[in-house]
């Protein structure tokens, strides 16, 4: 009996242990496989259009430009950096826009780090601060290739930069574009002035339309069957030709900004937590950090398999300590749901933007005159 007892016991060890592995399993740091320097490519700093002053601006629709420089893998050997630029222009009408943007796009084989080319397209002044709202100067991956929302127009390009298709939008619209995962399809919302809002799903590929409804303006994520928004106090679903629902309303009211991994499931992050949800209003997996305001970006593959986290502490997330002041990197693998790499800790504002390649198994990192790109499949 003693010996059953122990055996039992053993076996018990054993399956805890293994649940432990599977849902708490801290991460591997990873060395950097290459670093890409910035003035290697040819990148020069510029002023850029976003706001320098310290008050509050009497003009506050200057506060949605920017001249952040970001990231993009338009395919998993593609790696594109840009940002938007201003400069002046020869405008004389006193209330007329004094800027000329234009968006400007390093392209570089993230396996050699070598640049491949670069392009510039013009843009108009964005009519919103995030992508929730206009998607205006922005660089987007689908399937094929990857789009452009510049000026009044969205274009797709093949992944050897070479234009096919151009969308004409109307410029009295605010317009937001987000891939529906695996990126053949998109949605496309058009926001007019009175704050309604109509959602289209297209093909990535040869922008033509699939579907349309009518939406909450500023929605966050699209799947092939549905829209996802973050309402005040709940995650609202807008199915097509379906009842409309309110999929999460914890108590807490610790939303995040809902993005659809796939058909079937919804990953929603806020500054403290990361929820994994079914669409029948399940949690599937959760994990929380020890402080507020620790998680400060996040971004997910196309395939929507992996999904990494900024942190930036002092804070304790799911095993991964980062002291104050300091900012570091953690992927998850969405599928089996445990967490596959942390970055050596960086100094506080130091990592400036990051992005994972459409597969995710790699991951770039942009800090202030470099990029870093790392391997995750090991």
């Amino acid at each position: 009996m003693r010996g059953l007892r122990k055996t039992g016991l053993i076996a018990l060890i054993s399956a805890l242990a293994s649940f432990g592995v599977l849902w708490g399993q801290k991460s591997q740091q990873i060395s950097v496989r290459l670093t890409i320097s910035l003035t290697g490519i040819g990148y020069k700093p510029e002023t850029g259009c976003g706001y320098k002053g310290k008050d509050v601006p009497s003009d506050l629709t200057s506060l949605n430009d920017d001249d952040k420089l970001r990231l993009s893998f338009p395919s998993d050997g593609l790696l594109a950096v840009y940002r938007s630029a201003c400069r002046p222009s020869l405008a004389t009408i006193r209330s007329s826009d004094s800027k000329v943007r234009e968006m400007e796009a390093w392209f570089v084989d993230p396996s050699t780090g070598k640049l491949v080319g670069t392009e510039a397209w013009p843009t108009a002044k964005r009519r919103w601060l995030n992508d929730r709202w206009d998607t205006q100067a922005r660089i987007i991956p689908v399937q094929s290739g990857f789009l452009v929302h510049a000026g009044p127009f969205l274009y797709f390009y093949t992944f050897n930069r070479e234009k096919k298709v151009q969308l004409p939008l109307d410029p009295d619209s605010r317009w937001a574009v987000k891939v529906v995962r695996p990126g053949s399809e998109i949605h496309l919302q058009e926001i007019s002035d009175d704050e309604s809002a109509v959602g289209r799903w297209l093909s990535s590929e040869t922008l033509k339309q699939e579907h349309r409804q009518s939406e909450f303006a500023g929605i966050t994520s699209a799947s092939s069957k549905a829209a996802v928004t973050l309402l005040a106090h709940c995650l609202h679903i807008q199915p097509l030709s379906a009842k409309e629902y309110d999929l999460y309303c914890p108590a807490s009211r610790d939303l995040g900004l809902p993005e659809f991994l796939n058909d079937s499931e919804v990953l929603a992050i806020s500054g403290k937590s990361v929820v994994l949800l079914s669409l029948k209003s399940e949690k599937l997996w959760s994990r929380e950090a020890s402080s507020d305001h620790s998680i400060i970006n996040d971004k997910i593959s196309l395939r929507g398999n992996r999904f990494a986290i900024l942190l930036r502490g002092r804070t304790t997330f799911d095993g991964t300590e980062v002291p104050k002041h300091k900012e570091s990197v953690v992927v998850y693998d969405s599928e089996k749901r445990i967490q596959i790499f942390h970055s050596v800790v960086a100094g506080e504002f130091e990592v400036t933007d990051f992005a994972l390649s459409p597969d995710g198994k790699a991951l770039a990192v942009l800090k202030a005159d470099n990029i870093q790109i790392y391997d995750l499949e090991n």
